[in-house]
């Protein structure tokens, strides 16, 4: 007598990896782009903290909301970039993985 079953399994065919690395090159260039931008806001801030004027502080004002403006982009693009990269990485990682139904068959012997 012949008797056929199945198993449900989920097979891991590689190590899961950590990939978030991926991500550290973008981050670099944010963040060296985050600063040199910083950079010329303290610059320009510099060569207008000398003058006086409706003009200067007009243009004071714009370029501190630009500068607020622009660490908002910053920081919204390191964590977008951040999730992305975690994202990618559980992406691999469950393709490293599959569940596998297996099906056999039991074979009894009724010698009895």
């Amino acid at each position: 007598m012949v008797d056929t079953q199945t198993q449900l399994i989920h097979y891991q065919f590689e190590t899961e990896t950590d990939l978030t690395d991926k991500a550290n090159k973008f981050l670099t260039y944010l963040e060296n782009l985050e600063e040199q931008s910083k950079q010329l806001h303290l610059l320009a801030e510099n060569e207008l903290s000398s003058n006086l004027g409706l003009i200067i502080d007009e243009a004071k004002e714009k370029i501190q909301q630009r500068t607020e403006y622009q660490q908002l982009y910053y920081d919204a693009s390191k964590s977008s970039m951040k999730n992305m990269a975690a994202k990618y990485t559980d992406i691999v990682n469950s393709m490293n993985s599959h569940q596998l139904t297996i099906y056999y068959d039991v074979i009894k012997n009724d010698e009895s």
